[in-house]
């Protein structure tokens, strides 16, 4: 028996293994005459942390390193939501470099603890003139760029502080920059037209052959080859199948029929990591991997550009002469596996774990079924979807977005795109002696200022206080809508009030059971929205 395995490391991040040449043409980018930033792009588990951590030691450690200072900032763990929480929480990132390192910071850092644009600037500027250049690592810049609160003020700020200058930033994301900016006038920011972008792609045969040699593991040909198509490549799984060969009872040089064998033995005990990777992925690339399995092939041209790309970048095919063939049997097996159990509720949800791997995918079946109102409020229930069941927190992000999308849907199709409020329903609030309502106040006052009953699209609550009004939810009241009905106001409410508790930064952690909730109500939402708005 063979007991080498791969280690990781303290900070619960794998070391850099295998992918030499990637490392080096990425440091070159970072340490030539002219340094570039840097963009690194891929799906979850591909290994962009991993990455960004050998990049932050290389830059330590070697002698030859151009830089003086590096953060390694995780913008996933605690998200800034403000353009002062970036900039507060990126002023406290190198505060804290400079306190463990060798020289004396003492001063710049008593600038740093302002937490200020302007002090920041002062900063940088001097580390550039005493030519001490900044590499800035920002992972995870998915999180913050979900939030519409950061502005295009920000990004530019963010670019003066590297425009000309020896500083650099290295950011990682799921998907290019462009695609994640949620705030629509930030996207205008000239900071994103800094970057070259860096696409982390599972291992290659290079890569497969040096965690070989890492490990000791003498496999043929054929062993190798299974290897590849076992695990598609992807990072987290060919180490997985590399660990269980290690400490496996094979007679070397371990050939193809050990290798199916220990990867197919093993399909249970990674079920964990297999289900996270595929809920990472977007519904049409599972659709088209799962026609990829069914039928054993598709062209490039009908399965479309991004989402063979999608495919690629995750190990599920391989591209040759513009045919795609499925990769990675553990997830194929996985996926037949799980089908097969489909009628099983005891054997999906009666242990906590099986509950917490599949109550995911049964908020996506759901969501498959209702027809698509908005694109854009689909897509964000979907996308928050994401968080479960690893990140609950994340399922909140996107509640704002939700919420307004909504009311806009609604008010819309009850009071018109003007948003002009009939003196007919007025009077008629106000003869069920409801002129001290906030809504029938307001637009009494704008009455007897001779103005138009317009409701105010920035006034999230005054619109649900019209939408409880106009569905008879308010006491004595009653409905008044076309169509839509009191359980949507109910819905939206609890949404807004959820929204309240993100967006007033409640200190105790979302659990799994709200996220859940949180999810289903926005589901049910869609669902009325599609019958009432119809």
């Amino acid at each position: 028996m063979n007991d080498a395995v791969f280690p990781t490391g303290g900070d619960g991040i794998h070391p850099m293994l295998a992918r030499v040449g990637f490392m080096d043409e990425v440091w070159g980018a970072l340490s030539k005459a002219t340094p570039s930033n840097l963009s690194v792009i891929g799906p979850r588990w591909i290994g962009k942390t991993v990455l960004l951590k050998a990049i932050a030691d290389r830059a330590v450690d070697l002698d030859e390193s151009p830089y003086s200072l590096v953060v390694h900032w995780h913008l996933g763990h605690v998200c800034p939501t403000t353009d002062a929480e970036f900039i507060s929480g990126l002023c406290r990132q190198i505060h804290d470099v400079m306190q463990s390192h060798p020289k004396d910071y003492s001063d710049y850092q008593k600038y740093l603890k302002e937490e200020s644009f302007s002090h920041l600037k002062e900063i940088t500027d001097l580390l550039d003139e005493g030519n001490e250049p900044l590499l800035m690592l920002w992972d995870g810049l998915d999180k913050p760029l979900g939030q519409e609160n950061l502005s295009v003020h920000l990004w530019d700020q963010m670019r003066s502080i590297i425009d000309g200058k020896k500083h650099k930033i290295v950011t990682a994301t799921r998907a290019p920059l462009d695609l994640l900016i949620r705030n629509e006038q930030a996207s205008t920011s000239e900071f994103w037209n800094i970057f070259d972008e860096v696409y982390v792609k599972p291992f290659d045969e290079i890569d497969r052959d040096a965690l070989l040699e890492i490990s000791n593991l003498n496999l043929t040909g054929g062993g190798k080859t299974e290897v590849t198509n076992w695990t598609g490549g992807h990072p987290r799984l060919v180490i997985e199948l590399l660990n269980r060969l290690a400490a496996g009872d094979y007679s070397a040089p371990i050939d193809n029929d050990s290798v199916v064998e220990a990867a197919t033995g093993m399909v249970q005990e990674v079920r964990r990591s297999l289900h996270s990777i595929w809920n990472e992925c977007p519904q049409e690339v599972q659709e088209a991997y799962r026609t990829l399995v069914q039928n054993g092939e598709a062209t490039t041209q009908a399965i479309g550009t991004n989402t063979t790309d999608a495919l690629k970048a995750r190990g599920f095919a391989n591209v040759h002469r513009n045919k795609l063939k499925p990769s990675c049997h553990l997830m194929r097996e996985y996926l037949s596996r799980t089908s097969g159990d489909s009628g099983s509720l005891v054997r999906l949800f009666k242990a906590p774990d099986d509950f917490r791997s599949n109550i995911g995918d049964v908020l996506r079946i759901r969501l498959g079924q209702i027809p698509v109102v908005d694109n854009d409020l689909h897509r964000w229930v979907s996308n928050a979807m994401l968080g479960i069941p690893d990140n609950p927190g994340d399922c909140l992000i996107n509640l704002t977005d939700i919420e307004d999308k909504a009311l806009d849907l609604i008010m819309n199709h009850e009071i018109g795109v003007d948003r002009i409020v009939s003196e007919d329903l007025l009077e008629y609030w106000r003869d069920a002696n409801h002129h001290q309502n906030k809504v029938v106040s307001q637009l009494l006052g704008q009455k007897q200022r001779g103005e138009l009953l317009t409701l105010s699209r920035d006034d999230r609550a005054l619109q649900c206080g019209l939408l409880e009004l106009l569905t008879g939810s308010k006491e004595r009241v009653q409905r008044r809508t076309k169509s839509v009905s009191m359980d949507t106001y109910a819905l939206i409410n609890a949404i807004h009030c959820l929204r309240n508790r993100k967006m007033h930064g409640y200190i105790d952690p979302v659990t799994l059971d709200v996220a859940i909730s949180t999810m289903m109500l926005c589901i049910s939402l869609l669902d009325r929205l599609a019958c009432e708005l119809s």
